[in-house]
């Protein structure tokens, strides 16, 4: 999945940047942005996981990693991007 995202990424920050409101990519953290580029390529490239459940995953990475609050902005612009599909 590294190598995809990787392969992808400007796709995958413009995704995100598209879904960000009033925010840019420079204004999210390191571990709130890896959570998003993971999320945003499962969900547009790897079809074997149920896009509820990557979002959740990337929810939660987050909450770990960094705070509450964090995970909410990730699940808010995953949401996002899921329901442009």
């Amino acid at each position: 999945m590294i190598s995809t995202a990787y392969e992808h990424l400007e796709e995958i920050d413009a995704l995100i940047e598209q879904n960000l409101n009033n925010w840019s990519l420079r204004r999210i953290s390191k571990v709130s942005l890896a959570a998003l580029r993971l999320g945003v390529c499962e969900i547009k490239y790897i079809e074997d996981t149920p896009d509820h459940v990557v979002i959740n995953e990337a929810v939660e990475l987050a909450k770990k990693y960094e705070d509450v609050k964090c995970g909410q902005f990730v699940n808010g612009v995953l949401s996002s991007v899921m329901n442009q599909k």
